[in-house]
C-alpha cells in the first residue's frame, strides 16, 4: 500500500517550527506536506521515517479499517502491520484511540484572497484546513477580484504552493466578475 497519510497526533509541547508543528486547534492532525515543494508545511525541513503506533487506520479506497502500525518514510507509507520495530532516527507517534486516515477533500471553501484579506488569506484558511485533516481545498471565485482570469488563478496557485499548509484548487468564475 502506498499512499500518503495526514494524520496521526501532535504531542503536546512541541514547540513552533518542529516537523510537526502545532499551531493550536485540533491537537490530533500531523500537519501534511506541502504540495510539491518537498517540505513540510511551515517550511520545515521533512523527517525522513515517522511511526504511527497502534492508531486505528481506515481507508475506504482500499478497504482497510483495522488498528495497527504505519510507517511513513520520505513522505510516503511503507508498511503497515501490527507492530513495526522504528528505524533509526524515526519519530514515533503514540496514535492509540487516534484515527489515521487519508486526508479530507474540501470542495466549498473561501479563502478570499486576493482582496479581502481582513476576512481570510490563504494562509490562514490552508492553515484551517491542515488542523481539521483536509490535504486539498477548492477555493471559490467570490474574491475582489473575482477569479475570473489565467492571471488571478496563476496568483491563487503560486501563492498556495508558497505559503499554504494544503494543495489549493482555485475554482473559476463561469462569468465575468461573476456577474452571472
Amino acid at each position: 500500500m502506498t499512499s500518503t497519510y495526514p494524520v496521526g497526533r501532535v504531542p503536546r509541547g512541541v514547540p513552533r517550527k518542529e516537523p510537526h508543528e502545532r499551531r493550536g486547534g485540533n491537537d490530533n492532525v500531523l500537519f501534511p506536506t506541502s504540495p510539491g515543494s518537498g517540505k513540510r508545511a511551515g517550511g520545515a525541513a521533512e523527517l525522513s521515517a515517522i511511526l504511527l503506533r497502534g492508531g486505528r487506520i481506515i481507508d475506504p479506497a482500499q478497504g482497510t479499517d483495522v488498528v495497527s502500525d504505519l510507517l511513513i518514510e520520505d513522505g510516503v507509507v511503507r508498511r503497515m502491520e501490527p507492530a513495526i520495530s522504528p528505524p533509526g532516527g524515526a519519530r514515533v507517534i503514540e496514535a492509540q484511540g487516534l484515527i489515521v486516515c487519508p486526508g479530507f477533500v474540501d470542495l466549498h471553501c473561501h479563502l478570499r484572497e486576493p482582496g479581502q484579506e481582513d476576512r481570510e488569506t490563504i494562509v490562514t484558511g490552508t492553515e484551517a484546513a491542515a488542523r481539521g485533516g483536509f490535504t486539498t481545498i477548492c477555493a471559490m471565485p467570490n474574491t475582489d477580484p473575482a477569479i475570473d482570469t489565467r492571471a488571478t488563478v496563476e496568483f491563487v496557485f503560486r501563492k498556495a504552493s508558497e505559503e499554504g499548509m494544503v494543495r489549493v484548487l482555485p475554482i473559476g468564475c463561469v462569468t465575468k466578475g461573476s456577474r452571472g
